[in-house]
């Protein structure tokens, strides 16, 4: 793919025009992929202009800058170096947020019970709903508490962000216990999750929470974790057994650079690899949150 026709603009609209051009050098082309911001764009297509080895796309922006990456699919299954063009945007609206509120304190099973989640998606509720007019032009709310918070209800989200467009805001909020297991996959336990043979059953992993974005046409996505990551779960449970802290931590980075990468999700998050996420006591003050929202709140 040549760079050097791909433009560099100005947009006031919700989308733009690329157009680039291809010399396959002896390889099959198998369509192209196409990128806003790390996010792959699902359903945009390239079609072929009069020029030769010419293609078009029409591709959505959103409001500020966007960097849309164009790559060749090869017929052997691989992929074209990226070729990126800078698009500053402004849109005549201002993004919706649709927010996922997710809060789980009392457990179906034998992991242990936490107090404040309920408190937390309450205030993080009252806070976004706050910026309607302001931030956003409305903003969207879907909340699980306990009962709510099933493997199958989170699962759910990904129906509720699929209304999000591209200059939307999409952002999930987890409060509760998670786990990285003997594989180093992360795992956020729902309320119906449980503890088997010193292992987490039933748990979301990270490739799940991923999934609850694709069906979006947002390109601002953002996951917030007030979780612990490889912290005790219940009373005689200390993680795995079977990752060291370096394990743990490099897992964890290798994780969430690659849910940036491929699916351009901000991940934030209270607790390292090897770190337990506290509640209702932050250095000796008494609060009735988790000590990580409570100080998302405060910023």
């Amino acid at each position: 793919i040549h760079e050097p026709a791909l433009p560099m603009v100005v947009s006031d609209s919700d989308s733009i025009e690329i157009r680039f051009s291809v010399d396959p050098k002896g390889h099959s082309l198998n369509g192209f992929r196409l990128y806003n911001n790390g996010v792959l764009l699902e359903g945009v297509e390239a079609t072929a202009t009069s020029e030769p080895g010419g293609y078009r796309a029409v591709v959505p922006v959103r409001d500020g800058k966007n960097t849309i990456q164009v790559s060749a699919s090869l017929s052997g299954g691989g992929e074209s170096l990226r070729q990126s063009v800078i698009v500053s945007a402004t849109t005549p609206t201002k993004p919706q947020l649709f927010l996922g509120l997710v809060g789980v304190g009392a457990y179906a099973g034998k992991i242990r019970d936490l107090k404040y989640p309920a408190n937390d998606v309450a205030d993080l509720d009252r806070y976004f709903s706050s910026q309607q007019g302001l931030a956003y032009s409305r903003v969207v709310t879907e909340k699980l508490l306990d009962a709510e918070a099933t493997k199958t209800g989170i699962k759910r989200l990904r129906d509720f962000f699929s209304q999000a467009g591209p200059n939307d805001v999409t952002l999930l909020y987890l409060a509760g216990h998670g786990f990285i297991n003997s594989t180093g996959v992360y795992e956020f336990a729902p309320v119906d999750g449980n503890i088997v043979d010193r292992s987490l059953v039933g748990g979301v992993s990270f490739a799940e929470l991923e999934n609850l974005f694709t069906a979006s046409k947002s390109t601002k996505r953002a996951l917030i974790m007030d979780t612990c990551h490889a912290g005790e779960l219940v009373d005689d449970f200390q993680g795995s057994g079977h990752l060291s802290t370096g394990d743990l931590e490099f897992f964890m980075q290798q994780f969430f650079s690659d849910l940036r990468r491929g699916s351009g999700i901000s991940v934030v998050a209270a607790a390292g690899g090897s770190e337990l996420a506290g509640e209702g006591n932050l250095n000796g003050t008494r609060i009735e949150n988790g000590n990580f929202t409570h100080c998302f709140l405060k910023v």
